[in-house]
């Protein structure tokens, strides 16, 4: 005779599903596979390309004017910052301030890269949450979390604050270990990077975990560092292609519906796009 479970007993809650992005070498390649993805997807639903393109094409313009009027003006900056060095030997001042011009471009290329994120988020909020709907839609997820205009507002512009201080204590960060020659200029790239490539990805899946009723920066992180190489794989070329101007403007919104991807892939309910 087979025990038969007792009906006055509650259910145990089913086992929440688990990731299915794979790890190390194997993730890696699945998140660029993921982004590639994400292109795919946002190519052929045109309406909602070119409705993607408008807020980074904005932003991008105020940001690339920004960095023109900082690359005019860096050496001017810096010559007038090391005044100190004028009893120097000419060519050790002539070296130590190419140093200092590369790193603050490189620190002011992080910045703005990571903020035309933020800020194109922040600017194209309801164009984006649109588009990661309807990627989920197509993919299952048919009972999203509700989210309140109110909330949609407040959790943009608080997203918005946290990411442009930690981007800006980055960027001074990757300024300071610049200093230090030759090494310090390639451990800041690769700072930048590295840094870069996460704070892309942990904001692109910030609407699909929320349309999952994950609502903390901590849920996400958690995620993300479950696996590791899969994010960077995703996240590297992004930020990478974000680092063209011009071409930034079509990578948005593709790394906005392969955030979706990723977020799937995070949680364990990843399908075919």
């Amino acid at each position: 005779m087979t025990d038969q479970p007792d009906p006055a007993e509650p259910m145990a809650p089913p086992a929440p599903p688990e990731p299915t992005a794979p790890y190390g070498v194997a993730g890696f390649l699945s998140g660029v596979a993921t982004l590639g993805r994400g292109f795919g997807w946002i190519v052929r639903r045109k309406k909602l390309l070119g409705l993607g393109l408008l807020p980074p094409l904005i932003v991008s313009i105020v940001e690339i004017a920004a960095i023109v009027w900082l690359a005019m003006n860096a050496a001017s900056w810096v010559e007038s910052l090391t005044g100190f060095m004028a009893s120097w030997d000419p060519a050790v001042v002539e070296l130590a301030r190419l140093a200092l011009q590369i790193m603050v471009t490189i620190a002011a290329a992080f910045l703005a890269i990571i903020t035309f994120v933020a800020v194109t988020l922040a600017v194209g909020a309801p164009i984006y949450d649109l588009i990661a709907a309807e990627v989920d839609r197509q993919l299952g997820l048919t009972d999203p979390a509700p989210q309140t205009l109110a909330y949609t507002v407040v959790r943009t512009i608080g997203q918005l604050i946290v990411t442009l201080a930690q981007s800006a204590l980055v960027a001074v960060g990757v300024f300071a270990i610049g200093l230090i020659p030759v090494v310090g200029q390639v451990a800041g790239i690769a700072i930048s990077f590295a840094w870069g490539s996460w704070a892309i990805t942990k904001e692109v899946v910030g609407t699909p975990f929320q349309s999952r009723g994950l609502m903390d920066l901590v849920d996400r992180s958690a995620a993300m560092r479950s696996r590791r190489m899969y994010v960077f794989g995703f996240g590297l070329p992004t930020f990478a292609l974000m680092a063209i101007p011009g071409l930034s403007i079509i990578v948005f919104p593709a790394a906005v519906a392969g955030g979706v991807l990723v977020t799937r892939g995070l949680l364990g309910d990843e399908t075919s796009a």
